[in-house]
């Protein structure tokens, strides 16, 4: 029964909650499809560090490390979002290291690559599972934990896309203390501006 729901039927919650999540997010939240600020505010690092980060993950699937680097705002989703993120690299690299020798190691693709693809035939090949390491197990299911809690965190702007990235200018947020210059008391209401 534990197998059959780990390796049947939790990559199908995964996927319905990425998917409807998704779809709420957009609904109620779509100007919140965000990364929110980097905080980083020089421009020389957002010319080498924001074409990095962007490049990585689309190409190579390892810029997510960058992203690692979160400012205090970070939300509670964001945080768990971090921790599952951090055990699915951390388990990963320890399933291939436990598994593994100089001269040889264990071959996923016998295993776990025919229970991955069976997955989009609607037709789970939850056999495919039996034998495979725990540690590769427990990496799989962290990863489907992962993939349920894209809608909800800063992983959903994955899904803009990312054309007009190409051509926008750097955002740079500033702060400024109470008494610098330019700094002016808030005011209720309406102000009139010059026409």
């Amino acid at each position: 029964m534990r197998h059959t729901f780990l390796w049947g039927v939790l990559p199908y919650v995964a996927f319905v909650l990425l998917a409807a999540g998704t779809v709420w997010r957009y609904r109620y939240d779509k100007f919140g499809w965000t990364t929110r600020s980097s905080q980083i505010h020089e421009s020389r690092l957002l010319n080498v560090a924001s074409p990095a980060f962007h490049y990585g993950i689309l190409f190579v699937l390892v810029g997510h490390l960058m992203g690692l680097f979160v400012p205090e705002s970070t939300t509670r989703n964001d945080k768990l979002m971090y921790a599952v993120l951090l055990a699915a690299i951390g388990m990963g690299m320890w399933a291939k290291l436990a598994n593994s020798s100089v001269s040889s190691g264990y071959d996923y693709r016998e295993s776990i690559a025919p229970w991955a693809r069976s997955l989009f035939t609607l037709r789970p090949d939850v056999d495919a599972m039996t034998g495979v390491p725990l540690t590769f197990q427990l990496h799989a299911v962290i990863g489907m934990t992962l993939i349920a809690l894209v809608p909800f965190t800063r992983l959903i702007h994955m899904f803009s896309a990312p054309v007009q990235y190409l051509f926008r200018p750097y955002v740079v947020y500033r702060s400024q203390e109470a008494g610098e210059p330019g700094r002016r008391k808030e005011r209720r209401g309406w102000e009139k501006v010059d026409s």
